[in-house]
């Protein structure tokens, strides 16, 4: 998947850790993401993140 990503990504990012394990590339392709608990604290701050999430 193109994009800026570390090393870490696939081993410290608990985002990036629930969409490999759910099988989906980003948050936007699970179909969890309005109520998901891991992004929680970022929508909370920040709900238009959704639409970008989803595009």
């Amino acid at each position: 998947m193109p994009g800026a990503k570390t090393i870490f990504c696939e081993t410290m990012c608990e985002i990036r850790k629930c969409a490999i394990k759910k099988e989906v590339s980003t948050c936007g392709h699970c179909s969890n993401l309005e109520t998901c608990r891991t992004i929680e604290s970022i929508l909370k701050h920040n709900p238009s993140i959704i639409n970008n999430l989803k595009q």
